[in-house]
């Protein structure tokens, strides 16, 4: 998403209180249709600062109280935004600060449509299309021109204001979301964005938020937001500053956590993390704490049963390993390290024989077939080989491999008693077999 326009909804998350105007300002004015006659019913605002919409009465007056404050910048161009969806008029007019009156004639407004669907490109009924004003250097939201989607995940927007450009994104339960954006349309022909695919929000992130003594944080709140990703505002931590973000969507999320109690100093933080992360830390202090990319780290498949060794390559589902032991040992060819230590574990193939263990040697890399046969050949290593195949980074992740090469050894119920061990500690770790003890 646009970080522009993410600045507005973070100034209002993330200050906790606003300061306002001693004395809001007032505007009033009279707002007509294109053929001069005051018009009932117009709902109008002042952006970026407006959070509320006024209505025009029967003969077409309206009065706005706004607070001009409420927006940094002191080069920002305000605006009164009217729109009558009814009868298809919208109009913007910029406002001074000082100005206390202002009319406004409505002119036939631009309509824009566009289809929800999803990854398979089916229509997601009951989707929402959401409206982002931009203007010089904001973007605002405009919640009166929210659209349903219909069951085949269409939608139409009424009564925009010509001559601006806009922000379009959609958004459905249980889904991501997706951006368009419009160029300046000088005219009320109806604009068609096509398709809005929306990612499916399947995954969680889940973590910690503690303050500069590692002491943990309660009540915390936290936005998560990122391109593609639903906004969740509503996320607090518990009582131990725990936190657990639901319906997000594979990929890379920001976090920002504000902490605001009476009598407490206010604390900031943000980190950026991504889906299945389960250990994210973030730490707050009264100066803001801005961390970096923190990656999402594999779960230990210690004392776990083994996955299934199909996930790796479907000729495993042939190799006999019934009642034996099981080391799998994931390297690379192209990397030496890798190589050294499938060497150097064939030196223990008698050993592994004695004690009955079977071995697969899983290159994780796509290489050509033969180059890997003939290596293997020159380097007399006769244990099974197989190789990677499908995401390899979400198999790597699913089997816990942190570094390369990555030995994983079961017991004869190919319950994991050890992972991630060297070659030269095979033998303490074979004992593990025979004692059945788990790694610490």
């Amino acid at each position: 998403m646009n970080r522009w326009i993410k600045t507005v909804s973070l100034c209002w998350i993330m200050a906790g209180t606003m300061v306002l105007h001693a004395e809001p300002l007032n505007c009033s004015g009279t707002v007509t249709d294109t053929e001069g006659v005051p018009l009932e019913g117009v709902k109008l605002r002042i952006m970026p600062v407006g959070h509320q919409d006024v209505t025009s009465d029967a003969q077409g007056h309206f009065t706005l109280s706004w607070d001009p404050s409420q927006w940094g910048p002191e080069d920002t161009t305000f605006c009164l935004v009217a729109r009558h969806e009814e009868r298809e008029l919208g109009q913007v007019m910029p406002i001074e600060e000082d100005q206390t009156e202002a009319n406004l004639q409505l002119q036939p407004g631009l309509s824009i449509t566009g289809q929800i669907v999803d990854s398979d490109g089916q229509p997601i009924a009951q989707g929402q299309a959401r409206v982002m004003l931009r203007v010089s250097n904001w973007g605002s939201g405009l919640s009166d021109a929210t659209a349903q989607a219909d069951d085949q995940g269409r939608f139409t927007i009424k009564a925009l204001p010509v001559d601006q450009q806009y922000n379009i994104t959609a958004l459905a339960e249980g889904y991501g979301q997706a951006e368009k954006n419009t160029q300046t349309a000088t005219s009320n022909h109806p604009m068609d964005l096509g398709t809005f695919t929306l990612p499916l929000a399947d995954q969680s992130i889940s973590g910690k938020v503690v303050d500069l003594d590692d002491k943990p944080v309660a009540n915390a709140r936290i936005y998560a937001y990122g391109d593609g990703q639903p906004d969740k505002h509503d996320i607090k931590t518990d009582a131990e500053g725990n936190f657990v973000i639901d319906q997000i969507c594979s990929g890379r999320i920001r976090l920002h956590v504000n902490f605001f109690e009476p009598g407490q100093a206010q604390m900031y933080g943000s980190i950026e993390s991504e889906d299945g992360a389960t250990d994210v830390i973030i730490t707050v202090s009264p100066q803001g704490t801005h961390q970096g990319f923190a990656p999402r780290s594999p779960k230990s498949l210690l004392g776990q049963s083994l996955p299934d060794l199909k996930d790796l390559d479907e000729s495993l589902t042939e190799v006999n390993i019934e009642g034996h032991p099981l080391l799998l040992c994931f390297w690379d060819m192209q990397q030496r390290p890798a190589r050294h230590s499938l060497i150097q574990l064939a030196q223990q193939t008698e050993l592994l024989q004695q004690q009955g263990v079977k071995v697969i040697a899983i290159q994780t890399t796509s290489v050509e077939a033969d180059a890997l046969n003939a290596w293997l050949q020159k380097q007399q290593i006769s244990f099974k080989s197989a190789m990677m195949t499908g995401d390899v980074d979400k198999t790597k992740f699913a089997w816990g491999i942190k570094a390369l090469p990555w030995m994983v050894l079961t017991n004869q119920d190919h319950q994991v008693v050890a992972e991630g061990f060297p070659v030269r500690k095979l033998r303490e770790n074979l004992a593990k077999v025979e004692n059945n003890v788990e790694e610490p």
